[in-house]
C-alpha cells in the first residue's frame, strides 16, 4: 500500500509543480495519512500543540453492519501518537453501534465526542437511535467522572447531538434533535443534566409556527448561540431557518423576528427543500452559513440577522461546487470542501475558494478549485479545519480493495504563508522572544506595523494586541500553546509569525 500511495503522490506532485496549492510533503506520506482497520472520519480537532484528534467509526467484520466509535490521534505532522490508546487508536462500544457527529477539546485536554448510538438489536431493529456524549482523558481512556461511567445518554428516541459548546463556567451545551424537533441540552461539567435548564436539562426550540430542525450551532464571541437548520411546518416546502439564543435558552430579541429567521429562498418553485448545515462566525460579528436549496448555497448575515448585502446577491451565493464543510481563512477568503468524481467510478477530495465577497477566487490553483485523488477507489471528504493560516487539514475516508479507511490530508494553500522558517522580504519586523512567557516585543525600525493581532492555531482571531503601531512589550492573555501573530503594515502587507507560549 505504501508504494502505491507514494507513486500516486509523486505523479500528483509533478502535475502540480507550477501550482499554488498542493499536498504538504511534510505531513504523513506525501501529504496523506491513511489509517488501516478503520472506516471514516466524521469530525476532527486540534490540541494546542497542533496534534490532530479525529472521531469516526469502524465497521465490524463479517457483514454484521455494526459500527463502533473510533478515535485516532496523530502529532501535528501526521505521525501516530503511541501514547494514545493502542498505536494512536481508541475504539469504544457504547451500544449496538455508534456514530459521532462532533468533537470538542476542553482546556484541560480532555476530549468530548457526541453523536448517536443505535440501540439494536440487529440491523433492522426493533431499535432506535439515541443521543450520547462521551468524555476521554488525553491518553484516550474513558473519563469515569463524566456522566455514567464516562457517558451521558439522552434516552430520547430518534435523537442525536451534532454540536458541542463549552461555556465559561465549564458546563456544556448540546445542540441536536429528538422526536419532537430541535433541542438544546445543558450538562454540568461532570456530564449530568442541568435541572435548572429547560425541563430536566433540555429545552425545545420548536414552538407554534416554528417547527425547527437543527443541524449545527456555534457559540458566538458575544456569548450568544446561533443555530441553523430548516423550518418544517409545511411538509412540502421546508424553509431556510436560523435563530439566536442566550446561554439560558432565551431567544435574543432584536435578532430577526423574536430571535428567529425563516425565509423561503427558492420561493419561485414549491416543494424545493432548503436547509443550512454549517455555521461560522466571522470577525466583526457577521455570520456565514452554508447549506442547500436547488444547489449548494452560502448565506452571510449581519449580527442582527439581516442579510449582508455586500456578499453575493442580497447576502446569498448559490454555487455548484461540491460541499460538505467550509472554513474561513484569516484574510476572509472562504474554502469549500467536498468530494467529486475525478474519473470513472472514482471520487476524490475537492476544494474551492471564494473571495470574501462570494466570488470565485481564480488565483487559487489557477482555476479556483483543487482536487486530490488519494486512492483508485472512492475518497470522501467529511470535515476540514485550518491547522494554521496556510495549512488546511481535511479528513474523511479513502477506499482501497473494497475497504474504507480513515484518511487525513494536509494541504498547503499559499506558499507565501509559512508556520516555520521562511525567506524574508526586503524588510520585515523581528518578533522576540520566541518561545515566550507573558510578553512579546516587535523590533520595527521602519515603523511600518499598524495593527498586531493574535490568532489561535486554527487561524481564528482571539486577541488584538495593538492598533497604534506601538511594538512592545505586549501582554498575551492566553494559556500556553501555539499561536500565530498577524502584523498588518502601512503598505498593506500582512506578515504572519508562529509563536509558542510556554
Amino acid at each position: 500500500m505504501k508504494s502505491f500511495f507514494t507513486l500516486c503522490m509523486l505523479l500528483a506532485g509533478l502535475s502540480l509543480s507550477a501550482q499554488h496549492v498542493s499536498p504538504d510533503p511534510s505531513f504523513g506520506q506525501s501529504g496523506i495519512v491513511v489509517t488501516t482497520n478503520t472506516s471514516e472520519i466524521n469530525c476532527l480537532a486540534f490540541t494546542p500543540d497542533g496534534s490532530i484528534i479525529s472521531a469516526g467509526y469502524t465497521l465490524q467484520g463479517g457483514g454484521s453492519g455494526i459500527y463502533h466509535l473510533t478515535l485516532s490521534k496523530t502529532d501535528a505532522n501526521g505521525a501516530a501518537d503511541h501514547d494514545f490508546g493502542v498505536n494512536g487508536l481508541v475504539t469504544t462500544e457504547i451500544e449496538y453501534s455508534e456514530f459521532p457527529l462532533d468533537i470538542l477539546l476542553q482546556p484541560d485536554g480532555k476530549i468530548i465526542v457526541a453523536g448517536s448510538y443505535y440501540v439494536g438489536p440487529g440491523n433492522n431493529g426493533p431499535g432506535t437511535h439515541e443521543a450520547f456524549v462521551i468524555r476521554y482523558h488525553q491518553n484516550g481512556t474513558t473519563d469515569s467522572t463524566f456522566g455514567e461511567y464516562g457517558v451521558y445518554k439522552s434516552y430520547d428516541s430518534d435523537s442525536h447531538i451534532s454540536s458541542l459548546m463549552l461555556l465559561t463556567d465549564g458546563s456544556i451545551l448540546l445542540g441536536g434533535n429528538n422526536y419532537t424537533g430541535a433541542i438544546l441540552t445543558k450538562l454540568t461539567g461532570n456530564g449530568i443534566a442541568d435541572e435548572g435548564f429547560g425541563i430536566n436539562g433540555t429545552l425545545k426550540l420548536s414552538g407554534p409556527g416554528f417547527r425547527f430542525i437543527f443541524w449545527q450551532a456555534a457559540l458566538l464571541s458575544d456569548g450568544h448561540i446561533i443555530c441553523v437548520g430548516y423550518e418544517g411546518s409545511d411538509l412540502e416546502n421546508f424553509k431556510t431557518a436560523y435563530c439566536k439564543l442566550d446561554v439560558s435558552g432565551n431567544f435574543v430579541q432584536g435578532f430577526g423576528q423574536d430571535g428567529k429567521v425563516v425565509t423561503d429562498i427558492y420561493d419561485t418553485m414549491p416543494n424545493i427543500p432548503e436547509l443550512l448545515s454549517v455555521v461560522r462566525e466571522l470577525p466583526g460579528g457577521k455570520i456565514l452559513m452554508a447549506g442547500y436549496h436547488m444547489s449548494a448555497m452560502l448565506l452571510r448575515i449581519n449580527a442582527d440577522g439581516t442579510p449582508d448585502l455586500s456578499f453575493g446577491t442580497g447576502g446569498l451565493v448559490s454555487h455548484r461546487y461540491p460541499f460538505k464543510d467550509l472554513e474561513v481563512q484569516t484574510d476572509g477568503k472562504i474554502l469549500i470542501g467536498g468530494s467529486k468524481e475525478i474519473s470513472d467510478y472514482n471520487y476524490g477530495y475537492t476544494l474551492s475558494r471564494l473571495m470574501a465577497d462570494g466570488s470565485l477566487d481564480t488565483s487559487f490553483n489557477g482555476s479556483g478549485t483543487f482536487d486530490l485523488d488519494i486512492s483508485p477507489g472512492h475518497d470522501y471528504l467529511q470535515a476540514m479545519k485550518m491547522q494554521s493560516p496556510g495549512k488546511l487539514v481535511a479528513g474523511g475516508s479513502s477506499r482501497l480493495h473494497s475497504n474504507a479507511h480513515f484518511a487525513l490530508a494536509r494541504i498547503s494553500l499559499d506558499p507565501h504563508v509559512s508556520t516555520g522558517p521562511q525567506i524574508r522580504n526586503a524588510y520585515e519586523p523581528n518578533v522576540y522572544p520566541n518561545p515566550f512567557h507573558d510578553h512579546i516585543f516587535i523590533s520595527d525600525d521602519q515603523h511600518t506595523v499598524q495593527k498586531i493581532s493574535l490568532l489561535d492555531y486554527t487561524g481564528r482571531l482571539i486577541q488584538v494586541l495593538n492598533t497604534t503601531g506601538h511594538t512592545g512589550p505586549m501582554s498575551v492573555e492566553q494559556p500556553a500553546g501555539i499561536y500565530f501573530l498577524r502584523m498588518e503594515t502601512s503598505a498593506g502587507q500582512v506578515i504572519t509569525r508562529k509563536l509558542i507560549r510556554q
